[in-house]
């Protein structure tokens, strides 16, 4: 799960990195450092970031099931909690994207009934802790 918090830290490295880079180049901004240093060093610092943030993202997801509900947090700057009785699941469903696919990793879903009760993500799991989930979710009936 950690790893697809960590592909989009890379994704968010590379294009801070490359704006770093053309920004430096076009104004040439430091003339007693080449920017290609200097790219390196705020490139160096944004993946650390990174690396850090995806830790911190991953570490706030919680997933609780009990014979009554399903409850979901997850948050690093704006804590979100979600509630959903069993009896309100209708079906789960996963989705995988070619990153998530090539990562063995899965997005579950869980659809539920009535207008006001939103669907329920749970990104980046991987495909074993998904299936089961699901598994107890739907076979709980």
């Amino acid at each position: 799960m950690r790893l697809g918090w960590l592909i989009a830290a890379v994704a968010l490295f590379l294009i801070l990195a490359g704006a770093d880079i053309a920004i430096r180049l076009a104004a040439d901004a430091s003339p007693g450092l080449p920017p290609v240093v200097i790219a390196i060093v705020v490139g160096l610092f944004v993946a650390s970031f990174g690396w850090w943030w995806a830790g911190r993202v991953y570490r706030s997801w919680r997933v609780d099931l009990d014979p009554e509900r399903l409850r979901v947090d997850h948050g690093v700057v704006i804590s979100r909690s979600a509630f959903v009785p069993r009896t309100r699941i209708q079906h789960v469903s996963t989705e995988q994207g070619p990153i998530q696919r090539t990562l063995g990793l899965t997005s579950l879903t869980v659809h539920t009934a009535g207008a006001r009760t939103p669907n329920v993500d749970i990104p980046h799991l991987e495909i074993a802790a998904a299936e089961e989930l699901r598994q107890e979710l739907v076979g709980h009936g």
